[in-house]
């Protein structure tokens, strides 16, 4: 294969890589716009409350709420805490303390439940980005190895990427402010929640009306959408930067080519990197390879200098080798040399309940093998479980059942049979229903 096939291929994948991060992209910057209009509400109601002449002093804001005001609050925050399982441990305790307290200002109140349309708005954020992240690091590897073995028609066994590896990956700080792509966003949510509050003492110290508070609200959550949209596209491309690395090393690959997206948008710094060649040992994202920036397009291809890729990948493997045929789809190659998670699963299983479970869904698989979910966990859940909850209807509006183990919980499609979904099983669940488990 020549050089301009595996530049060809390498922009593909980037690509979809691109798509599918721009995709999440403006699904969260839609929550921004639902936590704001939420945060609009609940502003209008305080004003309309409270307010004198349009208006809320802040002698007026720090009076104290009357019993039938403090208690409104109350329901409102247990409310929180109900449906909070994602939010921060340490947001959960104030709102714990909150609910406890006999003494709350107008302002207090109003500030916390600003803060809480934030705390969930970052929540969400942080466990989507998480399995955004996890699925383009994943991605790259697994179709860089494909692309390798269809293009020399070799192939052989390759492990599933495994929980350590994925953890690692995303653990990583590689900016210069030596944050990963988690602490950026709890730093980007607190910094949106100081702001906020700022703001909000500001507008009344001055008297302003509500549309003059909200609308500088708007501005500042402008503002932090940005910032969200330009880590979930820069910590992608990282990402995917990484995914490509893993699989240039277990291929034995010695060199790559920087390859870069070039249109009216791209920048002059990457023009001119565009064609370069190094060794594998001087990959390095972010400073040697792609991205150079943030929103940064470029990404690497293999580079050979003969024809003898594929042979020396297949010699760095142990094991036997296979034909690979040129027109192999992905999903065939996966399933015939990847090694998935829960693959040595039975292909029945008889519940503790009595339920035949007959399959697993492509959803079940990827987040089995993202959170390292073991067949052997899943079995004991469903065949030995610490509690199976009855049958509900899910956010889908498809029957669901959830088994309950001390190493992982399973949702099952009581209908078909069919896992949905696996995770881990938390301290605390495991702790509300049975001793032990995988730690």
């Amino acid at each position: 294969m020549d050089r301009e096939y595996w530049r060809a291929r390498a922009l593909v994948l980037f690509q979809a890589m691109e798509q599918e991060a721009q995709t999440y992209r403006k699904t969260a910057e839609q929550a921004y716009e639902l936590a704001l209009v939420r945060i609009r509400r609940d502003l209008a109601d305080w004003y309309q409350r409270f307010a004198d002449n349009n208006s809320v002093s802040m002698a007026e804001a720090r009076r104290l709420l009357n019993a039938s005001e403090l208690r409104e609050l109350q329901w409102t925050v247990e409310e929180y805490i109900e449906a909070g399982r994602s939010l921060d441990p340490k947001w959960l305790k104030q709102l714990e303390n909150a609910s406890a307290r006999v003494h709350i200002s107008r302002l207090e109140a109003i500030q916390l439940q600003i803060q809480q349309q934030i705390e969930l708005l970052f929540a969400n954020q942080l466990d989507d980005l998480d399995g955004l992240l996890r699925r383009v690091y994943a991605g790259q590897y697994y179709h860089t190895i494909f692309e390798m073995q269809r293009a020399f028609h070799l192939g052989w066994q390759t492990a599933a990427l495994s929980e350590r590896q994925l953890a690692m990956a995303l653990a990583k700080p590689w900016t210069t402010d030596n944050l990963t792509f988690s602490e950026r966003v709890w730093k980007n949510r607190t910094a949106l929640v100081n702001t906020l509050q700022t703001e909000l003492s500001q507008a009344l110290i001055r008297g302003d009306p509500l549309k003059r508070v909200t609308d500088a609200m708007a501005r500042r959550m402008q503002t932090s959408k940005r910032a969200a949209g330009r880590l979930v596209m820069t910590e992608s491309a990282y990402l995917s930067a990484q995914g490509q690395l893993t699989a240039y090393r277990e291929l034995g690959v010695d060199q790559v080519e920087i390859v870069e997206t070039l249109d009216m948008h791209t920048c002059a710094v990457c023009q001119g990197l565009d064609g370069m060649i190094l060794p594998l040992t001087a990959y390095d994202p972010g400073v040697t390879v792609p991205p150079f920036h943030p929103w940064c397009r470029g990404c690497t291809a293999p580079y050979f200098a003969d024809n003898t890729g594929g042979e020396r990948a297949a010699r760095n493997q142990d094991g036997q080798t296979y034909y690979v045929p040129a027109d192999m789809t992905y999903e065939t190659w996966r399933e015939t040399f990847v090694s998935l998670p829960l693959s040595d699963l039975p292909d029945t299983i008889e519940a503790e309940n009595g339920l035949i479970i007959r399959a697993k869904s492509g959803h079940a698989l990827e987040r089995a093998m993202q959170r390292g979910v073991e067949s052997v966990w899943v079995q004991d859940a469903l065949q030995s479980p610490l509690h199976i909850r009855a049958v509900q209807w899910d956010d889908h509006n498809r029957l669901s059942q959830r088994f309950i183990g001390k190493d992982a919980t399973i949702n099952v499609n009581p209908e078909t049979g069919t896992i949905v979904t696996v995770w881990r099983t938390g301290s605390a669940t495991r702790k509300k229903y049975g001793k032990g488990g995988q730690s």
